[in-house]
């Protein structure tokens, strides 16, 4: 069984929080977001073949993106 870390165990209701912090410009809440799916991300960044800062750039652009995107669809 894996060590749970405790850094990236948030509730549903913190996690949204979060979402919408971040969708108001708040780095910090984005940073925290980014934290929670860092170990994902590492392990997704062995998969694809191109430089590990490079992916994992990409992928954090793809998550802020993510959260952007659904607050404008949101608001249409």
């Amino acid at each position: 069984m894996e060590k749970e870390d405790v850094k990236n165990v948030v509730n549903e209701t913190e996690f949204i929080g979060l979402v919408e912090l971040a969708r108001s410009g708040d780095q910090d809440a984005f940073m925290k977001i980014v934290d929670i799916f860092e170990d994902e991300m590492e392990q997704l960044a062995k998969y694809i073949k191109m430089p590990k800062e490079d992916v994992m750039q990409s992928l954090k652009l793809g998550l802020l993106e993510l959260i952007v995107n659904q607050h404008q669809h949101k608001l249409r």
